[in-house]
């Protein structure tokens, strides 16, 4: 069965430009159809992907919950790891994609085994990288665990105060 997005081109004599694509992706993952958005998106990435539909790939990647895949496609697009480029030179994927997905990573406690090394191979490859991408994986709700009494700008006095305090009641 032909979809609409495959029908009308032949009907009609004309074939669908990176762009249609990247909409198509962006509707699937609206429609909440991640299997269909990466098909739609292999095609693509056959027929020459850009860095716009990097950016809505990985988008949907990091909202539907999947930061592995969104980090893979980074690979996929700069062809690092041994891969082959897919990205036309002196196209890039947005800064604030990267960032969005080092933080998902950091979140998710992957930013030393995952985030890490693909800053270091976007570098090797002379990617541009600013400087908010590393601080992006750091950028998470820190748990502290709880302050101990007697501990504290007090110099160790807190404990003592609270005492003399429960004795003068």
């Amino acid at each position: 069965q032909e979809t609409c997005a495959e029908e009308m081109p032949t009907k009609w004599g004309f074939k669908a430009n990176p762009q249609v694509f990247t909409c198509l992706i962006s509707a699937c993952f609206l429609n909440n159809n991640l299997e269909r958005a990466f098909q739609v998106f292999q095609e693509l990435r056959e027929n020459g992907a850009d860095f716009k539909s990097y950016n809505v790939i990985i988008g949907g990647c990091l909202k539907a919950g999947k930061v592995q895949e969104a980090a893979e496609l980074i690979e996929d697009a700069y062809g690092l790891n041994g891969k082959e480029r897919v990205l036309p030179h002196g196209q890039n994927i947005s800064p604030e994609t990267l960032e969005s997905v080092m933080h998902a990573l950091g979140q998710r406690g992957l930013a030393e085994k995952v985030g890490f090394p693909l800053i270091a191979n976007l570098r090797a490859a002379k990617v541009p990288v600013n400087g908010r991408l590393m601080t992006s994986a750091f950028d998470v709700d820190v748990k502290f665990p709880p302050r101990q009494q007697g501990r504290g700008r007090q110099g160790g006095q807190g404990k003592a105060r609270q005492q003399d305090k429960a004795a003068a009641a």
